[in-house]
């Protein structure tokens, strides 16, 4: 891919996510026996990706050897996204009476994440005295689309329900041709940015929940996802890759006993990390 550094003194605006990255390459299904399940009725397809299968899994990370340099560059990506959907019409619950804490969990597998990418049209700079830049180097350029096949597992037991995982795999294809295919790995309904108890920093941050239900004309739920994408250029052989923190809100509707609809949400949030390009 042809890019071009625009000599700005460039720093990526990245949000990190040291709970959704401790998670990565943990088994997403118990060894504990289902007590009872219950499937409703199939739901009309709503968005036509290819199946988890036919996304191609990046190969295992190859590192420098102990005295290799490998000659590459970081740029920083920021999207935003507005328009987004998550369904699927695989979904079923499952109860362990004789584990730890009894318990009533909701699956839904393979279901369908699709939003558009555009850039956030924002600047930063490292300190007070830095020359300021864009955080989304490329803007228009690397602005696209996600398509995603994502399995969901939630508890549904009180206290603190609708913690949960999310993980699958993903594609990302941008404007300029290119495309990446990767992993997603993440946490549905769990305050990822929470301040540890030592903590002097004033921001505000999440609780140990990240889950509201909003009383409105049509009251509904919202659950916070923080996800990481790790992907590979797959249209080109250049070793490019891409590293995202999809970050935002799944919201349903649903009264203050329960959400109507665990498997179907529309989704608005954020794509903030780098792109890592290699050198010829």
């Amino acid at each position: 891919m042809a890019r071009t550094n625009r000599g700005w003194t460039m720093v990526a605006c990245v949000s990190t996510v040291a709970a959704v990255g401790a998670i990565a390459g943990l088994a997403v299904r118990g060894g504990a026996a289902a007590t009872a399940t219950a499937t409703k009725a199939p739901l009309p397809t709503v968005l036509a990706l290819p199946a988890v299968s036919t996304l191609a899994a990046p190969g295992p990370v190859q590192g420098p050897g102990p005295f290799a340099q490998v000659r590459d560059c970081v740029y920083g990506i920021s999207k935003d996204t507005c328009e987004g959907r998550l369904k699927g019409d695989s979904f079923y619950q499952t109860g362990c009476d004789d584990a730890p804490i009894p318990c009533r969990t909701f699956h839904l597998d393979n279901a369908a994440w699709e939003f558009p990418l555009v850039s956030s049209n924002l600047n930063c700079a490292t300190t007070p005295f830095s020359h300021q830049g864009w955080c989304d180097e490329f803007r228009e350029r690397t602005d696209g689309r996600f398509l995603g096949r994502v399995s969901l597992i939630i508890r549904e037991q009180e206290t603190c329900r609708y913690r949960g995982t999310i993980d699958g795999e993903g594609e990302y294809s941008m404007n300029d041709g290119s495309v990446y295919r990767g992993r997603l790995v993440g946490v549905y309904g769990i305050g990822a940015d929470r301040a540890p108890a030592c903590s002097t920093d004033a921001r505000s941050c999440e609780n140990c929940l990240d889950v509201q239900w909003i009383q409105a004309e049509q009251p509904y739920w919202r659950f916070g996802v923080e996800v990481i994408f790790d992907g590979y250029r797959v249209d080109q052989p250049t070793g490019e890759r891409i590293r995202l923190n999809i970050s935002g809100s799944l919201t349903t509707p649903g009264g203050p006993g329960a959400p109507d609809k665990l498997y179907s949400y529309r989704f608005s949030g954020t794509a903030d990390g780098v792109l890592i390009y290699t050198c010829n």
